[in-house]
């Protein structure tokens, strides 16, 4: 279960994923990348067309599966 969006998990280990459009930026991610189960999920830049979301994993090896 993804954490609050001001929550970091100690240690968590992230991943950037650039050049989001901006209407793919919530569900879709969520729903790509929810078999993997993401400490964090966060859209760097909500309200703009184009965007970078950061997916946080609890583990090393959680984040390179993902």
């Amino acid at each position: 279960m993804p954490l609050p969006h001001s929550t970091k998990a100690p240690n968590e280990h992230l991943i950037f994923v650039k050049n989001v459009p901006g209407y793919l930026a919530t569900d879709e991610i969520r729903n790509l990348f929810a078999k993997y189960n993401p400490a964090s999920i966060k859209n760097v830049y909500p309200n703009s067309d184009v965007t970078t979301v950061v997916i946080g994993f609890r583990t090393k090896d959680e984040a390179a599966r993902a």
